[in-house]
């Protein structure tokens, strides 16, 4: 098992290297393929990939990066319209064929695994996407492998007698501390997308005020969208107090962008417009 899975990592990490390198039709199309295969395996879970149901979410994929090779992106609130007036016909004219969570799972898996994915393409044909894009692998391997290494080397230093405690008392401290240890991590990770929404929306050359509470804004609403499509996932809930520490999160990633652009604008004057006076 071990080896089969090294090596079709290796062979992944070969053609993501090739394809987002080359960049160009050939990741666009190997994106329009991983899309298509991540909608089946999460339709999946909900037992519709090979019904009506999973084949409307099929065709709203193949749909949108039509319009996206087009240039036609200005069409795509008309087609999420048109895809969930699509997907509500089919449960309605099918009731009762279908769960209400099969319905919502195939909407919004639609922009979760199809429309996410194409974020990949649209930064790499930015000026610079050529080294920006790699900022998206490296902020989700950052997480994963952070979080991996937390774990086992602080943990450890922290806790040396873990290994020695009975079965039932390491599962009271893992309970324990599993509520605090993954809401930080989240708050981390949104304070990344809030550096991120800094980085991208704001002009240093204007006032930031009106700049800062737009990154806020779509970064809380991305954490309430987060929260909304749990709801329709076995096992998950969406929860208002989760919504807040994402975007505590959010607020904390756009207050460190600013401060590391402050302390730059000080440090070179010079080199950009204003001064670390006049910015805000």
């Amino acid at each position: 098992m071990f080896k089969t899975r090294l090596l079709s990592g290796i062979v992944l990490v070969i053609v993501l290297i090739v394809t987002v390198g080359y960049g160009g039709n050939l990741l666009f199309a190997f994106l329009g393929i991983i899309s298509l295969i991540g909608l089946t395996e999460l339709y999946k879970v909900v037992e519709v990939q090979t019904k009506a149901l999973g084949a409307a979410g099929y065709l709203a994929a193949v749909v949108y990066y039509g319009m996206l090779l087009t240039g036609n992106m200005e069409y795509v609130m008309m087609l999420s319209i048109l895809f969930l007036i699509l997907v509500m016909a089919v449960y309605v004219f099918t009731f009762p064929a279908y769960r209400a969570e099969q319905v919502m799972t195939v909407f919004f898996g639609f922009f979760y695994v199809a429309v996410m994915l194409s974020f990949v393409y649209q930064t790499r044909m930015l000026a610079d996407g050529g080294v920006v894009v790699w900022l998206i692998f490296l902020s989700s391997w950052g997480c994963d492998t952070c979080a991996y290494c937390v774990g086992m080397l602080i943990g450890k230093a922290v806790i040396k007698e873990y290994k020695e405690w009975p079965g039932k008392r390491q599962a009271a401290f893992a309970a324990k501390i599993d509520y605090p240890v993954r809401k930080a991590a989240h708050a981390s990770e949104y304070a990344i997308l809030g550096i991120l929404l800094t980085g991208a929306i704001l002009d240093i050359r204007k006032p930031w005020k009106r700049q800062l509470p737009a990154c806020f804004f779509i970064g809380a609403v991305y954490a309430a969208s987060d929260e909304f499509h749990q709801l329709f996932v076995p096992g998950r809930s969406g929860q208002i107090r989760d919504v807040m520490i994402d975007s505590a999160g959010v607020a904390a990633g756009i207050i460190l962008a600013c401060l590391a652009i402050k302390a730059f604008q000080c440090r070179k004057p010079r080199k950009i417009e204003g001064n670390c006076q006049e910015t805000t």
